[in-house]
């Protein structure tokens, strides 16, 4: 059986000049609640993601994500950011692209850095 041109080449790569934003729509049905009003909730997550296909490199993709976290308010002053695992592992990064975001956001003043303790939204006390 023919298939038709470009059929299963899957989707074509996003391109984006920093991270391409994808808003999921999650649709959790609540299951056995009879007759109480409550059924299908549509909960909205806004999911950002690195874009492996654009010209800015890595680092400099989750920087710009964790500072418009601190810029929006998600991250507050004094918050400690997840460890570099936690974002190697969110990301699919490498430590050496987690560590140079950091170092970027260390070098703008949005974040410090304590041994052994982790790294921290705002500058020190």
């Amino acid at each position: 059986m023919a298939s038709a041109p470009g059929a299963g080449a899957g989707p074509k790569p996003q391109t984006g000049a920093v991270a391409a934003c994808k808003l999921t729509e999650l649709l959790a049905h609540m299951g056995n609640m009879g007759d109480s009003g409550y059924g299908r909730q549509v909960i909205y997550v806004l999911h950002v993601t690195i874009d492996r296909y654009s010209e800015v490199p890595l680092y400099r993709q989750l920087a710009a994500i964790i500072r418009a976290r601190i810029e929006s308010g998600d991250l507050a002053r004094l918050d400690p950011l997840p460890s570099e695992s936690t974002l190697e592992q969110e990301y699919g990064l490498g430590r050496d692209s987690v560590r140079k975001a950091l170092a970027v956001l260390r070098e703008e003043g949005l974040i410090f850095t304590i041994q052994a303790r982790g790294s921290f939204v705002g500058p020190p006390p």
